[in-house]
This record gives structure tokens, sequence and C-alpha cells, in this order.
């Protein structure tokens, strides 16, 4: 019995992740799509100011004073094709964005239905066994916790053991040094001692 809250916590968290991903999908292909339709009414501002100046020149100038009069109206006509298509784009657009607020909308409204759903599983009987099984889960971890204190403490006993001995080692080394130097210094005097008996004899 203590599995199937965990499972129903673990479907919970996946399905939320999985909410979340395609919440920002949807949210970067709709800041992609109002970018393009900033770009494109920009274009189409430049544009309408071309179309502007290209008039008040046509209104200034006659035929028989400019020779590009005729190619200024065929790049107007050009300007005005091009401005119909540009229209239609941002219609094109204004509908991608009205239909991915929609689907927006629709997602919104299934990961609530989801959320509800969820939190009705958890609110009834299999709720208090999972937090029956988080409790033991806590005592648990407790128990451990002191387990590592305990050990913890052990270690620095151990490592206070370990520099006493080193300490001890350390003057058990010097006591033998002294040793070994007294042990020296008098073989070094008895040898000293029987070599002025040996020149006392031979000079008798």
């Amino acid at each position: 019995m203590t599995g199937t809250p965990i499972k129903i916590w673990c479907f919970s968290i996946i399905f939320l992740l999985h909410m979340n991903n395609s919440y920002q999908e949807n949210m970067e292909s709709q800041q992609l799509v109002q970018k393009l339709g900033l770009i494109l009414e920009a274009r189409f501002e430049i544009l309408d100011i071309r179309l502007n100046d290209l008039a008040s020149m046509m209104r200034d100038t006659s035929p028989q004073e400019d020779p590009y009069h005729q190619l200024i109206g065929r790049f107007s006509s050009l300007l005005d094709a091009k401005n119909e298509i540009i229209e239609r784009r941002l219609t094109e657009i204004e509908g991608k964005l009205a239909e991915v607020q929609n689907n927006q909308d629709s997602t919104n409204n299934v990961i609530l239905q989801k959320i509800e759903h969820i939190d009705v599983k958890l609110s009834d009987h299999t709720f208090p066994e999972f937090r029956r099984s988080f409790n033991k889960i806590e005592t648990t971890v407790g128990d451990v916790q002191l387990e590592m204190t305990s050990i913890n403490m052990m270690s620095k006993q151990i490592e206070l053991k370990l520099e006493a001995l080193n300490e001890t080692s350390a003057l058990l080394h010097i006591d033998s040094q002294n040793a070994l130097l007294e042990e020296m210094k008098t073989l070094y005097e008895n040898s000293q001692d029987t070599s002025l008996k040996d020149m006392e004899t031979s000079f008798n």
C-alpha cells in the first residue's frame, strides 16, 4: 500500500514537468510569432513612409521635368503590391496568434483539471498512508544521522589516540637515541682507557 501514493507523487511530478515543458514551448512559439509580427509592422511603417515620399515626389515633379517619373510610378505600384502582401501576412500572423492563444488556454485548462484530479487523489485515503510512510522515512533518516554522529565521535577519539601514539613514539625515539649515544660514549671511553693502558705497557 505504501508504494501506491509514492507512484502517484512520481506520476504527478513527471506530468507537471511535461506540462511545464509544453507551456514553455507554447510561450516560446507565441513570443516568436509576436516578434515576427512586430518586425513586419516595422517594415510596413517604413514602406508606408517611402510610399508617402514617392507620392510627394510625383506630385512635385512632372514627366517633362523628370525622366524617371514613369520609373518612380512603377516602383510605387510595386510597393503597393508589396504592401498588400504584408497586410495579408499580418492578418495571417494575427490568426496564428489567436490560434496559439487558444491552444495555450486549452493547455492551461487541461493542466488545471489534472492538478485538481491529483489533489483529489492525494486528499483521499492514500495521502495519510503516504504521510505515514514519509514519517517512517524521516525517522529512518534521523536514526542514520544519529549513527553518523556517533561514528564521527568515534573517529575523533581514534584521531586523538593516534596523536597520543605519535607523541609516545616520538618520545621513545628520542629516548632510544639518547641511550644509543650513551652507549657509544661508554664504548669510546672504554676504548680510550684500553689504548692508554696499552701505551703504558709498551713504554714500560
